[in-house]
């Protein structure tokens, strides 16, 4: 395996007296697409809130290489390098397509604020790089004629899309997608799976896949780490996984909740 990006280190979770993760440890190679599936409520959002910092392990930690992520503010893991999208769009709805793009990549901004609204020259340089980025990333979806629309004026796909492409126009090195292809068609599937492919061969992007969709995650998962009421009961290939027993009586078993 490549030198871990993301090591999960006997993360634990309880809300309550509920344990919403058991001791979860797996490793994410630099480079690597590594799918996160399970049943409803077996701990797949919880375990990437932690990753990115939303939430805090009851006990164990993230590490990114060398350093520790657990512990750090969502904004510094963000800073870090590690990009998130959300089940729940989580776009400016009244903002244009540019805008929320923009916005996005705000923190790696040499100029500021104050330099944007006076137009200074390097601030209208920084402007045109920005929108230049935003056009690239929304060329990867074939959505870069919206540019300039609002949130709003795109289907729901489409905004998720536009959700995918404001993370990559950050330049992160570790993506955490949680469930990108809800509400997605089959033809917006299969352009996701040509962009996440490209994410790493392009930009040099680690995954982590939060995902039901199991074309997608069969399509571009080197690995799927499988968790089931918390504990993970599969760590393997995408084909070897599927035919676990343990997996088969997971997704298919009785007797489970249906809570996220």
């Amino acid at each position: 395996m490549t030198m871990p990006m993301l090591r999960f280190d006997a993360v634990t979770r309880h809300f309550g007296g509920l344990i919403a993760l058991n001791a979860v440890s797996f490793e994410v190679g630099a480079g690597e697409i590594v799918g996160l599936i399970g049943p409803n409520g077996s701990g797949k959002s919880t375990l990437a809130n932690i990753a990115t910092g939303l939430l805090q392990p009851t006990s164990g930690a993230v590490y990114m290489e060398e350093g520790r992520l657990s512990g750090s503010a969502p904004w510094r893991i963000a800073r870090a390098g590690v990009a998130r999208t959300f089940q729940m769009l989580r776009l400016f709805p009244t903002m244009s397509v540019a805008d929320n793009i923009a916005l996005a990549m705000q923190p790696g901004l040499k100029t500021g604020y104050g330099a944007s609204i006076f137009r200074t020259s390097a601030a209208s340089r920084e402007d045109a790089e920005v929108r230049g980025k935003a056009i690239e990333m929304l060329s990867l979806f074939n959505l870069e004629k919206f540019i300039d629309q609002p949130a709003t004026a795109l289907s729901i796909g489409q905004q998720r899309m536009v959700e995918l492409a404001r993370g990559l126009a950050t330049g992160p090195r570790v993506f955490v997608l949680d469930e990108p292809a809800a509400g997605l068609s089959p033809p917006m599937v299969d352009r996701l799976i040509e962009v996440i492919r490209r994410m790493r061969k392009d930009y040099g992007v680690t995954v982590l896949l939060v995902e039901h969709v199991m074309r997608l995650v069969q399509a571009v998962c080197d690995r799927v780490v499988v968790l089931d009421y918390g504990e993970k009961i599969a760590d393997a290939a995408p084909s070897v996984a599927v035919n676990d027993p343990r997996v088969v009586e997971a997704y298919l078993g009785v007797g489970r909740t249906n809570h996220a």
